[in-house]
């Protein structure tokens, strides 16, 4: 089992390049993938005016919201491979050009039809950002790629908390075309600056498109540290989606009664919780995983009790008494759920990134796969359980997520 644990260390150490990612090149791939992210997640806000716009019928209005996620579940079965086959800023950039392209063809299309199409296939090239966080891990000396990974994974988490703000006041302010032309300006300077400042980097490669792509299971089957920290980070996420798709709804009832600024300000108030990224991975870089992994998981229990005390009264607490001290608590309850979430991510990140270095896309593209599907099923059985016992029913089916990871975690510890 030693051995077992050293084996993928040993071929990174021998195989890559060591201490080449700078300070200025962390920061470039952290506003990349900020920018990027924003592509699959601001669409949900926006829902309403496009379908009104677009003259979509209520039973499809899902569909801009959800057609950007299955373009991103595409790209990440049949794209991302690629970077473990070709030179990776030459994909980056002309993948990030497409993405511009659909972006500026969504703010534009006069039908619904090709909308759809459009930000389907900027899902699918938002995969972008699953070809440099690998390279950033890639570029970074072993004894610091988790810090390296929790840096870049800040720009994530930031793009993700920030992008339904960043479009609802947007599209209320210019419209919703407006909106999606900036991300298409934003994604094509962004691929320029790549072009200019990110360094090549040609993989082993040694294998057929086809090969890569059949090799996706069998890196499955074969890697248990890959399906256990994907596991956690897909229970850890349905927690966080399941908060964050109820929250909205809670905070425009009594005693908050906020409007959508007031919401948008909420989100602004949750960024707090990344800077926990790069402490995770300076956690995993000194060897302490072990105790990084449950205390994660503590801060997300900890978060969701504290939302049912804020926003439903457990244990007690009036929250109609004091409004201005439960919407606080919220707000930390926000950034618990939010921190604990990134660092479940960050160490498993970091954990996936110390496997086989040849096949890094293909890993990383697993990993981020199954706990997008994990944020999914969050969001959607958060909305039963509002229906079923409103915000109190969102905090026990955090609660219980909660501790699904927490208890996985332990049992399977072990294979490590």
């Amino acid at each position: 089992m030693l051995s077992l644990s050293r084996r993928p260390l040993d071929i990174a150490k021998a195989s890559e390049p060591v201490a080449q990612l700078t300070g200025p090149l962390t920061a470039l791939f952290a506003f990349a993938v900020c920018v990027i992210i924003v592509n699959l997640t601001a669409a949900q806000p926006l829902t309403g005016p496009v379908g009104r716009a677009l003259h979509l019928p209520m039973s499809m209005a899902g569909l801009v919201a959800m057609l950007p996620q299955l373009g991103y579940a595409i790209g990440m079965l049949f794209l991302v491979p690629l970077a473990d086959l070709l030179e990776n800023r030459r994909l980056t950039v002309m993948t990030l050009a497409c993405c511009a392209l659909m972006l500026a063809l969504a703010a534009t299309a006069p039908t619904a039809p090709w909308f759809l199409l459009a930000v389907c296939l900027a899902g699918t090239t938002s995969c972008a950002i699953q070809i440099l966080v690998p390279l950033a891990a890639a570029m970074a000396h072993p004894d610091r790629r988790g810090s390296a990974v929790g840096n870049v994974m800040s720009g994530v988490m930031l793009g993700i908390l920030l992008s339904r703000p960043f479009a609802s006041l947007v599209a209320g302010a210019f419209g919703w075309r407006v909106f999606y032309g900036m991300l298409a300006v934003l994604d094509a300077l962004l691929a320029l600056a790549l072009w200019r400042w990110l360094p090549s980097r040609q993989p082993a490669g040694g294998k057929t498109y086809r090969a890569l792509i059949a090799s996706l299971w069998m890196l499955w089957r074969r890697e248990a540290v890959l399906r256990r920290h994907a596991y956690s980070a897909a229970i850890a996420m349905a927690g966080f989606s399941a908060f964050w798709t109820g929250i909205g709804l809670r905070l425009v009832q009594m005693p908050f009664s906020l409007d959508s600024h007031g919401v948008a300000l909420f989100a602004l108030a949750g960024v707090a919780g990344i800077v926990v990224a790069p402490l995770a991975g300076k956690i995993g870089d000194r060897g302490h995983s072990a105790i990084g992994m449950p205390a994660s998981h503590v801060v997300l229990l900890c978060g969701s009790l504290l939302a049912g005390s804020a926003g439903a009264g457990w244990f007690g607490f009036d929250v109609a008494e004091h409004p201005q001290l439960a919407l606080s608590l919220l707000v930390v309850a926000a950034i618990a759920l939010d921190a604990g979430a990134i660092g479940d991510q960050t160490l498993g990140r970091r954990a996936i990134n110390m496997l086989d270095p040849t096949a890094r896309s293909r890993l990383n593209g697993l990993f981020v796969g199954v706990f997008f599907v994990g944020g999914g099923l969050g969001a959607v059985a958060a909305g039963t359980a509002w229906a079923i016992a409103g915000w109190s029913g969102v905090c026990l089916l955090c609660l219980a997520f909660c501790v699904l990871a927490f208890i996985g975690d332990l049992i399977a510890r072990p294979i490590e």
